[in-house]
């Protein structure tokens, strides 16, 4: 039996000017030797990998010639065996005590779990501000597992398949995995996401959800299940709050937006990516 809490992977693509502070903020409130930590570099033009040696942590590096995150995740769950099992994006922070708990609620009754999700939106524009500030109290988004770049897998949930499919929102299938009920959002300190600073960045990560949203209803129709009239009515209510109805009118108009852009989109779609929230 292993003696570890569990296992941490984490997909990296360029993330040279954040691995650092996504480690340092791991090992704050865990010890080394308490956890599995593999970073899977893949495709970097960058420093990500020595960054990540440099860090100093006791943490296996691995780095990918191709570009991929789904490559990235099954590689880094072949270079781990601890369950459970984080996943966490590069460029968010969690410290390793909000760590513990979140692997402590997947050792026992939880199926699936993550911590509550802070956005960082103190350097973005207004717009994006008011934004982040709809999508933090709109309750059907909020309790998803893929809500902020980090989800975490009990056995029984990891056991639920084989490897990572090929598809471009792997938060998306992995909140369809599990059942709504079957979500624990602990009670700890939140996960910090730098958010986009500008709109252009914004509507960009934009465009790459609602593109994977769409490719995975495509590709697993037997998991897909559709959140927008859910979020909807979740806006509609919002609105009639006086203090957040203009980040109602914010949040639909730039979910329009998004969706307009991504009709018009150029084929072949490269894979969208917010660097101003790197900085």
């Amino acid at each position: 039996m292993s003696s570890y809490l569990g296992s941490i992977v984490i997909p990296a693509y360029n993330e040279g000017r954040v691995i650092r502070r996504c480690l340092d903020a791991i090992f704050t409130g865990l010890d080394p030797d308490e956890v599995e930590v593999v970073v899977a570099c893949n495709g970097c033009v960058d420093d990500t990998a020595d960054e990540a040696v440099a860090a100093g942590y006791p943490v296996k590096v691995i780095d990918l010639p191709e570009p991929g995150k789904i490559g990235a995740l099954r590689a880094g769950e072949r270079a781990v065996s601890a369950l459970p099992r984080v996943y966490l994006d590069a460029d968010v922070e969690v410290t390793g005590a909000t760590l513990r708990v979140v692997l402590a609620a997947t050792a026992g009754d939880a199926i699936a779990a993550r911590p509550p999700v802070r956005f960082a939106s103190e350097r973005s524009t207004w717009l994006v501000r008011r934004y982040y500030a709809a999508r933090q109290v709109l309750p059907g988004i909020m309790h998803d597992l893929c809500a902020g770049g980090i989800y975490a897998f009990s056995p029984t949930a990891r056991a639920r398949f084989d490897e990572f499919p090929d598809v471009t929102s792997d938060d998306l299938f992995a909140a369809r995995i599990v059942a709504a009920d079957e979500i624990v959002v602990v009670d700890t300190d939140p996960v910090v996401v730098h958010v986009p600073r500008d709109s252009r960045s914004l509507l960009h990560i934009l465009k790459r959800v609602y593109r994977g949203n769409e490719e995975f209803a495509d590709a697993h129709p037997d998991l897909a299940r559709s959140t927008t009239a859910r979020t909807k009515r979740d806006l509609v209510q919002l609105a009639k709050n006086p203090r957040h109805t203009v980040d109602a009118i914010v949040f639909g108009g730039f979910a329009v937006a998004a969706r307009v852009a991504l009709r018009f989109a150029r084929k072949p779609v490269r894979w969208e990516r917010d660097d101003s929230s790197r900085v």
